[in-house]
């Protein structure tokens, strides 16, 4: 892995930067990202807003432990 090049630093939003084994598909002049996924929820609002829900109504989710 290390001498096929296959290593990538990853930015953590809370423990820094990780080294991990990088995606296995790559193309020439492609660049694959190398930040982690958000953590669990932190886009819930947002996606539920492209859904067409309204910020009261998901708080009222919220409220009732839906998310």
């Amino acid at each position: 892995v290390r001498s096929g090049g296959r290593l990538a630093d990853y930015a953590h939003p809370t423990r820094g930067s990780l080294r991990m084994v990088a995606g296995p598909v790559h193309c020439e002049g492609d660049h694959p990202p190398t930040r982690a996924a958000p953590a669990l929820g932190a886009d819930t609002d947002d996606l539920l807003g492209e859904l067409g829900y309204d910020s009261e109504r998901i708080a009222r989710l919220r409220k009732s432990g839906a998310v």
